[in-house]
């Protein structure tokens, strides 16, 4: 579309994994729309998907991808919204088989998805082909035989490709948070992508929306203080509307809880950077000191005034390592000294694993409700007459963590009348470790158009 067209409205279909279902499905149906854009990745997600897809390689897409979009295809395309988002995960291919199938089965005569791929480095990393830096000073030798997922953060471009070619819909792996939404800009306005100014004006925007409810409340009450949310138990995701120029008014869902301010909103636009004068992404180097937010209206900031500059020369990795397995134990303790006992109970726990051999590489006792958030840092006041307490280590093989839970089982008999509610929990844990890599030595990403069209639609295509 030209400049001249009518103002854009993009909204946040999910900010993490977690988010609902029916908040996407709420945004297309209620929010009038034109794109709908997913974030549904952090460290953590992408790590639990590299494990389902070296468990099964069929898997490794958003666990709630049927619900969240596949299910959401036909909706979308009866008000003509387009999708996209980074829902692949560690499998965008399998994900975008899935969101046909999906299609099919809800009767969509016709889709064109666009599956961009190319941020999966692995073969390139093991191969020693991409100079790697460790962000915390690490080396790399130290750990490549344990890495076994490396993924680049993409931007983009090549959503915007896919957007061009056609795609209804766009399923990428390991993009950037912003992308989707940045994608969406361009291609609506036709704006030059190699302009700068726009390209932070869109980042700012899509670092807003991508916070999802943050933006819209669920962050911004603090009883405490006196600060509250207007019927929380109902805050939408937020959507944009967005002008040719780059500015934007950040808002929400029509008659739906929550609320968008001037500090909700700046809350959100500081949030998971480190300079606000060079926030770094694959496509601009955001300036954030300009920004403005005006509160234009009730649930409405108009936000404007980003600058950018050149992107970085190096492509920022998370490099998945195999880090064995965590093993946890948890138990209940109630009444007078309930601290005291279930501090020594924990003792207990830890020094018969050290008799008994265990190597663990990591070892925690904290006490839920007490010191598990703050740590030393927890004010002391009065002792609570409750607490749960947590033990957790980090092993490296199924035998050791048997013998750790072996022995948080005997919290049942701990001091004073024992623990209650005794629960233990093995997982294979994927650690997540940062490096960057430069910009030419990454190949380019791909962008695969796969369509599926109903045989009676092409039937009555000539």
């Amino acid at each position: 579309m030209s400049p001249g067209d009518a103002l854009l409205r993009i909204g946040c279909g999910a900010a993490g994994e977690p988010d609902r279902p029916s908040l996407a499905r709420q945004m297309v149906l209620e929010g009038d729309v034109d794109y709908i854009c997913f974030d549904t990745l952090a460290e953590r997600t992408l790590a639990s998907a590299q494990l389902r897809k070296r468990a099964d390689p069929t898997q490794g897409y958003d666990l709630m991808l049927r619900e969240r979009v596949g299910t959401l295809i036909h909706a979308a395309l009866q008000h003509g919204t387009r999708i996209a988002g980074n829902m692949g995960a560690a499998n965008p291919d399998a994900a975008a088989r899935v969101l046909l199938e999906q299609a099919a089965q809800d009767g969509v005569e016709q889709v064109t998805i666009g599956v961009v791929t190319g941020d999966d480095v692995l073969a390139a990393v093991l191969a020693g082909e991409l100079p790697l830096e460790m962000w915390d000073g690490s080396r790399l030798e130290d750990i490549r035989d344990r890495i076994v997922s490396a993924n680049v953060y993409l931007g983009f471009l090549p959503v915007l490709d896919a957007l061009e070619q056609g795609a209804d819909v766009v399923v990428t792996g390991r993009g950037v948070d912003v992308a989707p939404y940045m994608a969406s800009m361009f291609h609506h306005y036709g704006w030059d992508r190699e302009d700068l100014q726009l390209r932070a004006r869109a980042a700012a925007i899509g670092h807003l929306l991508e916070c999802g409810r943050c933006v819209t409340g669920t962050c911004f009450a603090e009883p405490a203080f006196g600060r509250f949310t207007p019927d929380p138990a109902h805050v939408s995701l937020p959507l944009a509307e967005i002008e040719d120029d780059g500015s934007a008014v950040i808002t929400k869902v029509p008659g739906t809880g929550g609320v968008v301010n001037r500090v909700s909103c700046a809350e959100q636009l500081i949030h998971e950077i480190t300079d606000p004068a060079r926030y770094a992404t694959p496509d601009v180097t955001l300036d954030m000191t300009a920004i403005r937010l005006d509160e234009v209206g009730r649930d409405r900031v108009r936000v404007s005034g980003a600058r950018g500059t050149s992107a970085p020369d190096r492509y920022k990795l998370l490099l998945g390592v195999d880090e064995g397995f965590i093993a946890e134990g948890e138990a209940s303790f109630a009444g007078r000294g309930a601290v005291e006992k279930a501090r020594l109970a924990g003792q207990i726990v830890e020094e018969r694993l050290r008799r008994g051999g265990l190597r663990a590489e990591e070892f925690r006792a904290d006490l839920i409700g007490y010191d598990s958030v703050l740590g030393a840092a927890t004010p002391r006041g009065p002792e609570p007459w409750e607490v749960r307490l947590r033990l957790a280590c980090r092993v490296r093989s199924v035998e050791q963590t048997e013998a750790f839970v072996l022995e948080c089982q005997d919290l049942w008999w701990a001091p004073g009348v024992g623990g209650g509610g005794v629960r233990t929990h093995v997982r294979p844990v994927l650690g997540m470790v940062s490096a960057t890599a430069p910009r030419d030595a990454v190949g380019q990403p791909r962008v695969t158009m796969l369509r599926h069209r109903a045989p009676a639609a092409a039937e009555t295509v000539r």
